[in-house]
């Protein structure tokens, strides 16, 4: 008797492929690029306790598939990071800051 193999995304795995696409994705000038592990896990946990989450984190037929799931939601994280990251270096979020904090 074969044992089932059904597979579930890991929480882990997304934010790891989600810090690989990052890291890709940012200028090679950087000797050392970092990388808000902080605002990863906080994007890792809305995306994954919001319903559209909630529907997806379930058990698969196969490891693939739940490979699948997991790249689908990191590709996702990464592309939110990046945007949260352009806009707070903006020079118009900047001036607000310094306004809030002045």
């Amino acid at each position: 008797m074969e044992l089932a193999r059904n597979s579930r995304p890991v929480r882990g795995f997304i934010r790891h492929k989600a810090k690989v696409q990052i890291l890709e994705s940012q200028d090679m000038d950087d000797v050392c690029p970092t990388v808000d592990e902080d605002l990863i896990r906080e994007l890792t946990t809305t995306l994954l306790t919001s319903e559209r989450g909630d529907a997806a984190y379930r058990s698969y037929p196969d490891r693939e598939t739940a490979d699948a799931v997991e790249n689908q939601f990191a590709t996702e994280i990464a592309e939110a990071y990046q945007r949260i990251k352009q806009q707070a270096a903006s020079a118009a979020v900047q001036r607000l800051n310094q306004l809030f904090n002045g």
